[in-house]
């Protein structure tokens, strides 16, 4: 595993400050994990791979003021088994960080999408909040066959969530369940077009 860092300032593209970062990284094996507590200097951080299947976690927790951005590999092993492997804070951190990325200009807006795109299990509402967030400002930039094709994917994507929690709120349910109806009811009529 490779860490390197660069400071995260979009309007400062040329901008090579680098300090100590202090960071968890967790990585989940078939018969356990390794929790590691580092500090990933300017010239960056080797950590070997514990296993050629690990779920590295960089950032576990969430505990570190820091964006993490994931190689292809890497972030599409964290998107199969982020339901069940990893928690709704690192799901969202997640998903705020691919943003981000597309944000900066670091990144396509198509990772992004293609990152959400595994998250029609997802259950967290904050995790949802931030998905729908990024989609709403993607709805701003599209037109003609695109936003159609668009509106099909935010479809797709949250008509599982809602048929999880229906559409009548029922005993037992918490507020954020109440509030995530909403937010996916209002994605799928409006983002969604349906």
């Amino acid at each position: 595993i490779h860490l390197t860092q660069h400071r995260f300032a979009p309007t400062l593209p040329d901008d090579t400050t680098t300090w100590p970062v202090p960071l968890i990284v967790r990585q989940l094996l078939p018969d356990g994990e390794l929790v590691e507590h580092v500090l990933v200097e300017a010239d960056g951080l080797d950590l070997a791979l514990a296993h050629p299947d690990a779920l590295v976690v960089a950032n576990a927790g969430s505990t570190a003021f820091v964006r993490t951005f994931y190689d292809d590999e890497l972030r599409g092993r964290l998107v199969a088994r982020a339901p069940s492997d990893l928690t709704a804070g690192e799901r969202q951190s997640l998903v705020d960080d691919a943003w981000a990325a597309v944000v900066a200009g670091d990144a396509g807006v198509s990772s992004f999408l293609d990152l959400v795109a595994g998250f029609r299990q997802e259950t967290s509402p904050p995790v949802w909040q931030t998905i729908l967030a990024g989609l709403r400002w993607c709805d701003r930039f599209v037109e003609g066959d695109a936003r159609e094709k668009f509106r099909a994917s935010v479809r797709e994507l949250t008509r599982p969530a809602l048929q999880r929690l229906g559409w009548e709120g029922h005993e037992g349910e918490t507020d954020l369940d109440r509030e995530l109806r909403g937010d996916l009811i209002r994605a799928m009529g409006t983002l969604g077009d349906d």
